[in-house]
């Protein structure tokens, strides 16, 4: 699905803190993070388009 407003990408851990935050623009439909610098774990990732709260996906985080 295509962001119609700008974005705000949050990254959150499992207490709830946000650890990375990123603005993704209006228009795109993939936005690509190359290096999250996390440590292993599951954490939560937030999208918020204007008013529209996109919601929660998790994130595994594993060794290679």
């Amino acid at each position: 699905e295509t962001l119609s407003r700008k974005a705000v990408i949050q990254v959150y851990d499992m207490r709830g803190v946000v650890v990375k935050t990123y603005n993704a623009d209006s228009g795109i439909s993939l936005f690509t993070i190359d290096d999250l610098n996390l440590k292993e774990g599951i954490y939560l990732v937030r999208i918020v388009s204007g008013i529209e709260d996109l919601g929660y996906k998790k994130l595994i985080i594993s060794g290679d």
